[in-house]
C-alpha cells in the first residue's frame, strides 16, 4: 500500500511539473517599451539615452520571438495615446521598425507609418534615422501629430498631440504589448527537465517497490 501511495504523489508531482512547463512560455510575456523625454529645441546624438535607446528598444522588436498584440504612441500630453491593435499589423510595424525598412498601414482608424532616414545629419547614422508616426506622413511637421523619431538628429523629434518639429517639452512613449500565445509550447529545456524529473521518480518508485517486495 505504502508502495502505491508513492507512485501516486510521484505521478502527481510529474502531473503539476509538466502543466507548470507547458503554461510558462505563455506567461513569461512581457512589453517592449521606449519612453524618453525630450527637451524644446533639443537636438539627441549618440551617447545621449533618447538616441541610444531608440536603437537598442527597435533592436528587440523581433516578431519571430515576440508575439506582439498591440503597438501604442503615448505621452505626457495623451497618457491613453493611440494604437494598433491588428495583429498582422502590429508585426509588420515592428519589424519594419527593426530591419529599417519603411512601410503604411490603416489601423483602427489611423494610418500608421514606418520612415526610413527622416535623417537631418548632424551626427549619428542614417540607420537610427527611424520614424514611427499615426499621421501617415512622411517626415513632415504634423501639428498636431503622433509622431517619434528620436534619431533624426535635430529639434524635430517629434511630438505627441502636439507639434512634431520645434515641439515643446515632453515625454514620448512608444510600447508594444506582448500577450501570451496562442498555443503553449514545450521549450527543449523544458522537455529534458521533465524527462529527468520523470526518470528520477521512477527510478525512485522502483526501487521503492523492490524494497518492498523483498
Amino acid at each position: 500500500m505504502e508502495g502505491r501511495e508513492v507512485g501516486k504523489k510521484a505521478i502527481f508531482i510529474c502531473q503539476i511539473l509538466l502543466l507548470l512547463i507547458l503554461t510558462w512560455d505563455g506567461f513569461a510575456a512581457a512589453d517592449i517599451i521606449y519612453s524618453q523625454t525630450f527637451t524644446n529645441q533639443a537636438t539627441y546624438c549618440p551617447g545621449s539615452s533618447q538616441y541610444d535607446n531608440w536603437a537598442s528598444f527597435r533592436q528587440q522588436l523581433n516578431a519571430n520571438v515576440h508575439h506582439f498584440m498591440r503597438v501604442t504612441i503615448s505621452g505626457s500630453n495623451d497618457p491613453i495615446g493611440v494604437s494598433c491593435s491588428d495583429l498582422t499589423i502590429v508585426s509588420q510595424i515592428a519589424t519594419a521598425l527593426r530591419n529599417g525598412t519603411g512601410g503604411s498601414w490603416s489601423c483602427n482608424g489611423r494610418t500608421w507609418g514606418v520612415v526610413y532616414a527622416c535623417y537631418q545629419g548632424s551626427c549619428g547614422t542614417v540607420d537610427n534615422a527611424m520614424e514611427l508616426n499615426a499621421t501617415g506622413t512622411i517626415c513632415n511637421c504634423d501639428n498636431p501629430g503622433y509622431i517619434v523619431r528620436p534619431g533624426i538628429t535635430n529639434q524635430n523629434w517629434g511630438g505627441v498631440n502636439t507639434a512634431t518639429c520645434g515641439a515643446p517639452t515632453q515625454t514620448m512613449t512608444v510600447t508594444f504589448a506582448e500577450g501570451a500565445k496562442n498555443v503553449p509550447t514545450f521549450t527543449e529545456w523544458g522537455m529534458i527537465i521533465f524527462m529527468l524529473f520523470a526518470g528520477g521518480v521512477s527510478i525512485y518508485y522502483l526501487k521503492r517497490q523492490n524494497r518492498i517486495q523483498g
